[in-house]
């Protein structure tokens, strides 16, 4: 069984958004010093059933 975490991350901070048919790419970079070079990646999978406008 996989863990997943939930985080959340303010629209503004994102700094790169790449999509594919199934899923949604969004990075941030880190602010503070110690993480500077670092970079979040969450990726956000669609159900092939699920439709949307974005």
């Amino acid at each position: 069984m996989t863990k997943k975490s939930n985080f959340l991350i303010p629209i503004t901070s994102i700094t790169s958004i790449k999509s594919s048919p199934n899923q949604l790419i969004l990075e941030k970079r880190l602010q503070n010093v110690e993480n500077r070079n670092k970079t979040i990646k969450g990726t956000i999978n669609f159900d092939k059933s699920l439709q949307g406008d974005f």
